[in-house]
C-alpha cells in the first residue's frame, strides 16, 4: 500500500469512516433503540385500541372483536414500515461506509487501524456490524411480518372454532376461553424465537456471556409459563382482562427488552 494511503490511514478520517468505524458512532445500537421506540410507541397505541373498543366487562378475547383487530393491524402496519425504513437506511450508510475501500486493502487496513489506535477502535468491524444489521432487519422486518400474517390466521381460526363451541351454550363459552388459553403462547412463538435468536447472535459476535446467558433464561421462562401457567383474569378501568403470561413477556421482550440490549450494546461496547 502506498505511502499516501498510509498517511490518510492515520490522519483520522478513514478510521472514522471504513473498515472500524470511530468508537463514537453506534450504528447497530441506535437502530435497535429507535426500532424499540416505534414498537413501544405501538403497542402502547394497541393497548389503548384495546381499552377503547372493548366491551365492558367482556370476557370474549380481544382478537374476537373484529375492529379491535383491524385497527391493530392497521397499527402493526405502521409500524413495521417505520421500522424497515429505520433500519434500511443504518444499513446502506454503513454499506456506503465499506464500500469506498477496495476489497483487497481492507485486511491491511484494518490491521494498520489497529496498530495506530489500540484499544481506541471499535469492538467489531464495520463488516461484522453490517452483518448484525442484516440479521436484526431479518428479524424485526421479515420475521415480524411473518408474525402478522399468522396472527392474523390464528385469530380467523380461533373465531371458527368459537363459533362452532357456541352452539353449545355455557359449555361452549367455557371451552373457547380454554382453547384461547392453551394454544395463545402459539401466536408469539416464531417472533419470541426469532428475538432470541438475534440477542444470541448478537452475543456470539460480541463472544458476550451476559447476552448469551440471558437468551437462555428468558427462553426457560418463557417455555415455563407456556407449559404450566394458566390465563389470570384481572380488573382495570372497569374492563376485565385475561392475561396470558406468555403474552406478556413476550411483549416485554419485543419493547423495553429490546431497549435495554439497544442501551447495553451503546454503553457496554465501541462503535456497535
Amino acid at each position: 500500500m502506498s505511502a499516501s494511503v498510509r498517511l490518510f490511514i492515520r490522519s483520522g478520517p478513514i478510521y472514522n469512516r471504513r473498515m472500524y468505524i470511530s468508537p463514537k458512532k453506534h450504528l447497530l445500537s441506535d437502530t435497535l433503540l429507535l426500532a424499540a421506540l416505534i414498537r413501544i410507541c405501538g403497542t402502547a397505541l394497541n393497548a389503548g385500541i384495546r381499552l377503547a373498543m372493548r366491551s365492558a366487562g367482556s370476557l370474549s378475547p380481544d382478537m374476537l372483536n373484529a375492529r379491535i383487530s383491524n385497527a391493530q393491524f392497521a397499527v402493526s402496519a405502521l409500524q413495521l414500515i417505520l421500522v424497515f425504513a429505520v433500519m434500511l437506511r443504518s444499513y446502506f450508510r454503513i454499506r456506503h461506509m465499506i464500500s469506498v475501500i477496495p476489497r483487497e486493502d481492507r485486511s491491511e487496513i484494518r490491521q494498520l487501524q489497529k496498530e495506530q489506535f489500540g484499544d481506541d477502535i471499535s469492538s467489531l468491524s464495520a463488516e461484522k456490524v453490517s452483518r448484525l444489521l442484516e440479521i436484526w432487519m431479518t428479524i424485526l422486518v421479515g420475521a415480524q411480518s411473518l408474525y402478522d400474517v399468522s396472527a392474523i390466521l390464528y385469530r380467523d381460526a380461533v373465531r371458527d372454532m368459537a363459533d362452532i363451541l357456541s352452539e353449545a351454550g355455557g359449555a361452549g363459552r367455557s371451552e373457547t376461553f380454554e382453547l384461547y388459553n392453551v394454544t395463545h403462547g402459539f401466536k408469539y412463538l416464531s417472533m419470541f424465537i426469532a428475538i432470541m435468536l438475534g440477542i444470541m447472535i448478537t452475543g456470539i459476535f460480541l463472544r458476550d456471556r451476559f447476552l448469551k446467558i440471558s437468551a437462555v433464561l428468558i427462553s426457560a421462562l418463557f417455555i415455563l409459563c407456556f407449559a404450566f401457567v394458566q390465563m389470570t383474569t384481572l380488573s382495570f378501568l372497569n374492563a376485565r382482562i385475561g392475561v396470558v403470561w406468555t403474552s406478556v413477556i413476550f411483549h416485554v421482550l419485543e419493547t423495553f427488552g429490546l431497549l435495554i440490549t439497544a442501551f447495553y450494546l451503546r454503553v457496554r461496547y465501541n462503535g456497535v
